[in-house]
C-alpha cells in the first residue's frame, strides 16, 4: 500500500467535494473555492493509516460555504484538521460523523471473539480478501456495520470486517465485567476443549482467552463468551491476569530474557504453513508470524510489515544484522520503497520468517539455508528500541486499553516515514 493508496479514501472524498462545488446547484463563491483548496490540502497531508482508522473526510462548497462531510473513527485526526482551519480564520460547518454510530448492531460498541479463529475481511463479504485473524476471547471494538457484517478493531489497532456470528456483542460494562473475571489463556500452540452436556469438541489456538468456572485435579471447566462450557487440560493454560502481569514485568525489566522467549516461540512454529492473513499457529503470513511470536509472549505489536517500523527502532541499511533484530525486505524504485516482507534474526547469520512455511534462512552462501532471493531483496534491519512498549504502537496485555477493567479506545499509533517513502504490503 503506497502513500497515495493509504490516502485513497480521502482523495476520493476530495474529488467528490470538488464535484459538489462545481455543480450549478451549489454555486461556490471565489472565497469558498479558496477555502476548499486549503481544506483539501489539510486533509491530504493528514498522517493516518487506513488499516487502523476510518478517515473519510469530504470538504465541499455548499451554497457558497465550506462544509466538511464524511465519517471517521479517528476523532483526533478530525480535530487536528478543524483546529488548523480555525487557526487560518476559515469558517466552516462540521458535519463529519464520528464512528461508531449507534444502530441495531452497534448498540453495544464492544465484543469478544466467540469462535476459535475469526477471519477478518477487507470488505463485508466472505469472498473478500482475508486481512487478519483474531482468536477466541479477543476483545474487539465495533466501528460500523453493513447488514450482517461489522467493521471491528482488534487490540493491535488493525481493522477488518467480521460476520456478526463470529463474536458476542457487549456494552462497555459487559466487557468490563468479562475483563475483571477470572480468566485463563491458552499457552499451548493448540489445546483441545471438550464440550460439556454433549456440546461439540473444538481445538483452541494459543492466545485464546476463556472464563474460568471451576477446576479439578487435571482439568479446568471454562466458558466461552457465548456461555458455552467445556473442559481443558490444566497443563495447556495459565491464569490470564497473572500471565499478563508476569509478561509485562519481563518485557520492562528483563528484555533479553523476553527476546529469548520470543525466539523460542518462533522456533516452535518452524514448519507452520504460510497463509495470507494468517495470525495463528495453524497458518501465518510473514508479519502474522512476527505479530504472533511477540503476542504469545505478552507484547502486542502492529500487524503489518511496514507498520512494524513505527516502533522507531534504530535502522541499519546493511546486512550486518544482530540477534533479535527485525529484518525488512522489498524493493526501491525512483526513491520509493515497498516493504514486502519481515523476519526476525536468530543470530548474526540466520533469521526466521514465514514464506511458504516458517523456516530458517541465511545470507551465508556456504550455508544449506542460503537464499539468494532474500539476500537480493533485503532492505534494512531494525534494532528494537530499548523500551519495548510506548503505549501506542506497542503495548503489553496488562496495559492495552481493550483489556482494561474499564475498556477504552486505543491511542493512535502515528505512522512514520524512514529515509524513503514506504509502499507497504506483506504478501511475499
Amino acid at each position: 500500500m503506497n502513500f497515495k493508496s493509504r490516502l485513497g479514501t480521502i482523495i476520493f472524498g476530495v474529488l467528490i467535494g470538488s464535484s459538489l462545488c462545481a455543480s450549478p446547484a451549489f454555486s461556490a463563491t471565489s472565497s469558498c473555492e479558496n477555502q476548499l483548496a486549503v481544506a483539501r490540502e489539510l486533509v491530504l497531508k493528514t498522517n493516518f493509516d487506513r488499516r487502523t482508522e476510518v478517515v473519510e473526510i469530504i470538504p465541499a462548497c455548499v451554497n457558497g460555504k465550506l462544509v466538511l462531510n464524511g465519517k471517521t473513527s479517528a476523532e483526533g485526526v478530525l480535530r487536528s484538521i478543524l483546529d488548523e482551519l480555525l487557526q487560518k480564520n476559515i469558517n466552516f460547518t462540521d458535519q463529519v460523523v464520528i464512528l461508531p454510530v449507534e444502530d441495531e448492531i452497534i448498540e453495544k460498541s464492544w465484543g469478544l471473539i466467540n469462535v476459535p479463529v475469526a477471519s477478518m475481511h477487507a470488505q463485508p463479504k466472505f469472498a473478500s480478501a482475508l486481512v487478519t485473524q483474531a482468536v477466541l476471547g479477543t476483545p474487539i471494538r465495533k466501528i460500523q456495520s453493513r447488514g450482517a457484517w461489522v467493521q471491528v478493531q482488534t487490540p493491535d489497532g488493525y481493522m477488518g470486517w467480521l460476520h456478526k456470528k463470529q463474536f458476542k456483542s457487549l456494552s462497555t460494562s459487559g466487557l468490563s465485567k468479562w475483563n475483571s473475571s477470572e480468566l485463563v489463556i491458552v499457552t499451548n500452540l493448540h489445546l483441545e476443549l471438550n464440550g460439556v452436556n454433549n456440546a461439540k469438541k473444538m481445538f483452541l489456538p494459543a492466545g485464546s482467552i476463556l472464563k474460568k468456572i471451576s477446576e479439578s485435579k487435571n482439568t479446568v471447566t471454562v466458558a466461552l463468551p457465548s456461555g458455552m462450557m467445556g473442559t481443558v487440560n490444566k497443563e495447556g493454560i495459565q491464569d490470564f491476569h497473572q500471565w499478563a502481569a508476569e509478561k509485562a514485568k519481563e518485557i520492562n525489566e528483563d528484555p533479553t530474557k523476553f527476546m529469548d522467549n520470543v525466539l523460542k516461540t518462533a522456533e516452535s512454529l518452524l514448519g507452520t504453513p504460510y497463509m495470507w492473513g494468517g495470525n495463528t499457529a495453524s497458518g501465518l503470513d510473514c508479519s502474522g508470524f512476527i505479530n504472533t511470536i511477540f503476542r504469545l509472549n505478552g507484547l502486542i505489536l502492529p500487524r503489518d510489515s511496514d507498520q512494524l517500523t513505527n516502533l522507531k527502532g534504530k535502522v541499519k541499511r546493511n546486512q550486518a544484522f544482530k540477534k533479535y533484530e527485525l529484518l525488512f525486505f522489498g524493493k526501491e524504485e525512483n526513491g520509493l520503497a515497498e516493504i514486502q516482507h519481515v523476519a526476525i534474526a536468530k543470530n548474526s547469520n540466520e533469521f526466521l520468517h514465514a514464506l511458504g512455511d516458517v523456516h530458517e534462512t541465511s545470507f551465508e552462501k556456504d550455508s544449506p539455508n542460503f537464499e539468494q532471493y532474500e539476500k537480493d531483496r533485503f532492505m534494512f534491519s531494525m534494532e528494537l528500541p530499548e523500551k519495548l512498549t510506548d503505549g501506542t504502537c506497542s503495548t503489553t496485555f496488562k496495559d492495552n486499553p481493550f483489556f482494561a477493567k474499564v475498556p477504552r479506545t486505543l491511542r493512535y499509533c502515528i505512522p512514520i516515514d524512514l529515509s524513503f517513502q514506504r509502499q507497504p504490503s506483506r504478501n511475499y
